[in-house]
């Protein structure tokens, strides 16, 4: 998978300046009222939200889709694994999802959608189920299924992935 680049680290870092913010806020006027167990919840976001979007941002990161063993293995934010005979290859292609849109995500993603990162399953534009790793548009690997649904995956060299998934069927 290609890694995205800082920027979710940034964005967890704002999020968490922000929250740490309103929080402090909103935490020294309850303790202001002796509200200390409302107080005590405000610090609940402050920790578990930035956890959360750094486990995203790392998935943005570090994940990788791996062949072996009979399937593809997707590690990452929403990772599977998919039997390598229930892929249909031979309708596989690359794309550029900036170039060809009716292949693009629509509308909400089960999982995450940032603009850097796209991961879980969602609708295409063209109608299609499918299953995204996406961290960069222009360099997409889309693959049918026999499940009813498409793989659509960003991959440095789309053809050479295509043709190591040919191979190892």
């Amino acid at each position: 998978m290609i890694p995205a680049g800082n920027g979710p680290y940034w964005l967890v870092v704002v999020i968490f300046v922000v929250l740490a913010g309103s929080v402090t806020f909103a935490g020294m006027e309850s303790l202001g009222e002796g509200n200390v167990a409302a107080a005590l919840l405000l610090v609940v976001p402050v920790v578990v939200v930035p956890i959360v979007l750094l486990y995203v941002a790392h998935s943005s990161r570090h994940g990788a889709f791996l062949i072996g063993e009979g399937e593809l293995k997707i590690k990452g934010f929403r990772g599977r694994s998919v039997a390598l005979t229930k892929l249909a290859l031979d309708d596989a292609r690359g794309l550029d999802l900036k170039q060809e849109k009716e292949f693009a995500v629509k509308g909400n993603v089960q999982g995450t959608k940032m603009p850097w990162y796209k991961a879980g399953s969602c609708r295409l534009r063209n109608g299609e189920k499918a299953m995204v790793y996406l961290t960069d548009e222009r360099r997409a690997l889309y693959i049918p299924t026999t499940e009813g649904y498409v793989l659509l995956m960003s991959v440095n060299q789309p053809r050479e992935m295509l043709k190591a998934l040919k191979e190892a069927t």
